[in-house]
């Protein structure tokens, strides 16, 4: 379950699951001045956070909205195409993929990782057929 800080006058007094903050809530141990901390660090006062049973929903919808600015497809295949030509690309475009599949984007980063890996062994045989000895 997922735990959320309880905030009273601006520190935080615990972390509580949902159906605990609730509990102490209707038992009247927070009362209508507390906050809640949520994951993406807004603070809601206790009464909208318990009035909102999908909070967890919008929640995930909203943080993967807020990074529609970037388009991570576009930098990754941007970052494969790089790879054609060094190594020290190819070893980013491979980060990258462990970024993409460490926030959830495991599909996005498979596909970088497979395509970025095919670009730099391409390259690098199309460097060494290109050896031009002086």
């Amino acid at each position: 379950m997922k735990k959320y800080s309880v905030i009273w006058k601006g520190k935080v007094v615990c972390e509580l699951s949902r159906r605990d903050i609730q509990s102490d809530f209707e038992r009247g141990r927070f009362g209508q001045l507390h906050c809640i901390k949520l994951q993406d660090g807004r603070e809601l006062n206790l009464p909208d956070f318990l009035n909102d049973p999908k909070l967890e929903e919008t929640l995930e919808e909203k943080l993967e909205q807020s990074f529609a600015p970037f388009d991570f497809k576009l930098f990754g295949f941007v970052l494969c195409g790089l790879s054609f030509l060094s190594f020290y690309i190819y070893v980013a475009v491979l980060m990258y993929s462990i970024f993409l599949f460490a926030s959830k984007r495991k599909q996005l980063a498979g596909l970088i990782a497979l395509l970025g890996s095919c670009i730099f062994f391409a390259g690098h045989a199309f460097f060494k057929a290109l050896d031009i000895s002086l």
